[in-house]
């Protein structure tokens, strides 16, 4: 999940003697981890480097700094590089790309950051089809690239804003993570439409829930030495929660129709956990219509295979929807089980 996969990075501090040399030095500059996850209209992204590895947002001076590799990407530019004088351009029209956090792939390299050094780069300047643009924060104050791990980064501020996406920042909450939205801008109508969709979607997920929770109380996971094993404690409590489960998966897939582009990536990612929650549910349910049991403990019957699917499924989805009304609200942290 987002919030974890962060925690999975590497943490290191970087020498800028190291990467740069003694030529640095009087530009070196302090930079953190700036603890959010950026959304490009509705994707959580990540930023891939030319050879796959995953390289990090950074923050320095209250500002969040990307690649320009992944800028260009979202700006569907070409990224052009000059050493000799110094100048990035980014130009023409290509097709644009945002990749999001679901595209990693087992065994990727991730260059992780809590705090470290960088170089800023006043001299170093930018080009947007011929025309140098100026950086300012949030305060209007100019501020500069930043070279680190020999990439230039570029503040993520100003490469939404020249993409003529809205930003907005919300931040941490609770121990979770701050928040980025940057998307293109949504009039009164669509974000009401939006946030209704969100809201009777989470209501279906809360309701498959419940039904989970059922199930959940008629075949209990249990802990034995290191294996988990689930015990048919009420087997036809649990073939109806199956079956309403079934029915209640067939209406939450009626309603991820919504054609919206700023809420495709969740929407995919629900009905992808849906379809693997439905065939592990009928599985199920087809084991104990035949008492099919891996084993039978004092008269009740013991299951493994299909079970932690649906033991867990529900919470995904869940969890996937209040992501996706974070999105479109954009007010921060929505708790998938405030209403449980």
């Amino acid at each position: 999940m987002r919030r974890t996969l962060k925690l999975a990075l590497l943490a290191f501090t970087l020498s800028v003697a190291t990467i740069y040399g003694a030529a640095a030095a009087g530009n070196e500059i302090a930079i953190s981890d700036p603890n959010a996850q950026i959304y490009v209209q509705g994707v959580p992204v990540m930023f891939p480097n030319e050879h796959g590895e995953y390289m990090p947002a950074i923050s320095y001076q209250g500002s969040t700094y990307m690649p320009v590799r992944s800028a260009g990407e979202w700006m569907g530019k070409n990224v052009g590089w000059n050493g000799a004088t110094q100048t990035i351009t980014l130009s023409g029209s290509v097709d644009s790309v945002i990749h999001g956090e679901n595209e990693a792939v087992n065994g990727a390299v991730f260059h992780g950051i809590k705090e470290g050094t960088a170089v800023l780069c006043p001299e170093r300047k930018v080009y947007l089809d011929g025309e140098q643009v100026t950086f300012k924060n949030e305060k209007g104050t100019v501020i500069y690239p930043i070279d680190f791990l020999n990439v230039t980064y570029l503040p993520v501020r100003s490469i939404g804003e020249l993409t003529g996406m809205n930003v907005k920042w919300v931040g941490s909450q609770d121990g979770n993570m701050g928040l980025i939205f940057l998307r293109m801008p949504l009039n009164e109508a669509e974000r009401s439409s939006l946030q209704t969709y969100a809201q009777n979607l989470q209501a279906a997920a809360e309701k498959l829930y419940d039904i989970s929770e059922t199930f959940r109380q008629a075949i209990p996971a249990r802990v034995v030495i290191t294996e988990t094993q689930y015990t048919v404690v009420d087997q036809k409590k649990a073939q109806a929660a199956l079956t309403e489960m079934q029915q209640q998966i067939a209406e939450m897939q009626k309603l991820c129709q919504s054609d919206s582009t700023l809420v495709q990536y969740y929407q995919n990612e629900i009905l992808s956990n849906l379809k693997t929650l439905h065939t592990a549910a009928q599985t199920v349910s087809n084991m104990l219509s035949q008492n099919d049991f891996d084993t039978v403990i004092e008269g009740e019957g013991v299951m493994g295979i299909s079970l932690p699917i649906v033991h867990s499924g529900s919470n995904t989805v869940l969890q996937m929807t209040a992501h996706m009304r974070e999105v479109i609200e954009q007010t921060g942290f929505i708790d998938p089980f405030a209403n449980i």
